[in-house]
């Protein structure tokens, strides 16, 4: 089931690339650690520095699928 949380990310740890040779990143934020959905399009902006701090997550299970600021200025991969 996917669904959407606001949090705060305090950080992300890039993973092994996946079979494809896309990037998967461990995200930590106030509500747990979640992984980049395999060869998603979230993987490619998760790390950049407008999403530290408050955002909303798109999740499924664990992983993440999308994200956007607060204020919907910046967004990437999947959302709702």
């Amino acid at each position: 089931m996917t669904r959407q949380i606001t949090t705060r990310i305090s950080g992300v740890d890039r993973g092994k690339n996946t079979r494809d040779g896309n990037p998967q990143y461990t995200v930590f934020t106030d509500d747990g650690a979640f992984l980049t959905s395999r060869d998603g399009a979230v993987a490619y902006g998760i790390g950049n520095s407008e999403y530290r701090g408050p955002v909303v997550l798109t999740v499924e299970g664990n992983h993440v699928l999308g994200a956007t600021t607060l204020n919907g200025e910046h967004f990437i991969g999947r959302q709702g």
